[in-house]
């Protein structure tokens, strides 16, 4: 039987990547539910393995006569299959249990790649959070600055309005951000499994981009995808598997053996009548089922597993030119927001508000030049965000996620 999992003494309460990672393959129950297809699939071993059992039979042979014994008979059958049928049906089983083992490790890559795309969104959206708290900070004391303005007039009640919407624009984002962080935590709680992290868990991390290899080629790394990835190699199972089920199906024409040996009791009592023993064997006559059609759907099975071989090598090529092309996207984004854009969009708020203050700016361009700073910080944490889960996509393409 398959181990219960650990149960969780206490809510976690502070998380790393890491250890969702774990406690996702403990508690997840879709992953969890695949051990128990591997377990079938050793069951199948086993019982492709075994020699059918034998039959024992009594029987009573003359019972008109008066004082005949019963029963009088005794007697065992056993039918031993012969043409390579049991050694075709365990390859057959055995080749489906590595399909089972190679599919449940590929679900467990795709778990570890779905608990860090959750743990990446929940960093960029507490990111995303804790900026919007910052902007609306930061203009609440403009607000403040520009209400005394008013009162002294320095400024005209029609932009002492405008300020005001635009404070109530930085509390929507506010609220969207804190929205965005509620839903990235729900869904981290989901893929890691229920009654595991506190309702009040701290993701411990930091959002960053890995850089792209420079040798990271989408023709280079197929070989490499294709020798790594659990799915291809539970592909090449089940084709095993299906090519063997052909052979298991044009082997059970074959006749099977049956024996049958039987010893009779004398019914004459008379002196010296030790009975008789029997031993016969038997045969089938494939003369009209030669298991035509088990066969064809064994050769149609066989040929889709081909089939299907050759559709994921070419998926996996597609993938990777894919995933390697929106890194190389995140990581430009990345660089030219690092490069200043972010520090030049900051600057130029800071000249604009200046310059309003002091009376030589117009209001339109500071409310301007605060959108574009808000829509550059955001647009770089996401960015930064968008790197990482490329950089993980990459990793699941090619079979190097590991826990």
């Amino acid at each position: 039987m398959l181990a219960v999992p650990p149960t969780v003494s206490a809510l976690v309460g502070h998380v790393t990547l890491a250890q969702a990672v774990q406690l996702a393959l403990q508690h997840n129950p879709d992953f969890r539910s695949t051990g128990y297809d591997v377990m079938a699939a050793r069951g199948a071993v086993v019982q492709a393995s075994v020699l059918p059992n034998p039959g024992f039979y009594l029987g009573a042979m003359g019972i008109a006569q008066p004082g005949a014994p019963v029963p009088n008979q005794f007697g065992l059958t056993w039918t031993i299959p012969i043409g390579g049928k049991i050694s075709a049906a365990t390859a057959a089983a055995t080749a489906s249990l590595s399909a089972a083992e190679a599919t449940r490790q590929a679900a467990k890559q795709q778990l570890i790649t779905s608990v860090q795309t959750a743990f990446v969104s929940l960093l960029l959206a507490e990111s995303q959070l804790g900026f919007a708290k910052e902007d609306r900070a930061g203009f609440e004391k403009t607000l403040a600055l520009n209400e005394l303005r008013y009162k002294d007039g320095k400024i005209a009640f029609g932009d002492l309005l405008k300020l005001r919407l635009q404070a109530v624009a930085t509390d929507d984002e506010v609220r969207e951000a804190r929205l965005g962080v509620d839903n990235a935590r729900a869904d981290l709680t989901e893929v890691v499994g229920e009654q595991v992290l506190a309702p009040d868990f701290v993701a411990d991390g930091q959002l960053s981009a890995p850089a792209l290899p420079p040798s990271a080629i989408a023709e280079a790394l197929l070989s490499q995808a294709l020798a790594r990835r659990p799915d291809y190699a539970a592909l090449l199972d089940q084709e095993k598997s299906a090519q063997e089920s052909l052979v298991l199906a044009k082997r059970t024409p074959i006749p099977d053996i049956g024996i049958l040996a039987d010893y009779n009791r004398p019914t004459s009592g008379e002196v010296g009548d030790h009975g008789s023993t029997d031993l016969s064997l038997s045969i089938a006559l494939p003369l009209f089922d030669r298991n035509q059609g088990n066969i064809t759907q064994a050769e149609a099975a066989w040929e889709k597993t081909v089939l299907a071989e050759e559709s994921l090598r070419a998926q996996v090529r597609d993938q990777l030119v894919k995933a390697l092309a929106e890194w190389r996207t995140a990581e430009a984004l990345v660089q030219a927001y690092e490069n200043g854009a972010v520090a030049e969009a900051k600057q130029s708020l800071e000249i604009t508000r200046h310059a309003y203050q002091l009376g030589t700016g117009s209001l339109l361009d500071f409310l301007d030049a605060e959108s574009s700073y808000r829509a550059t910080e955001s647009a770089y944490r996401a960015a930064v965000a968008r790197a990482a889960l490329a950089a993980d996509n990459v990793k699941l393409i090619t079979g190097e996620v590991e826990p």
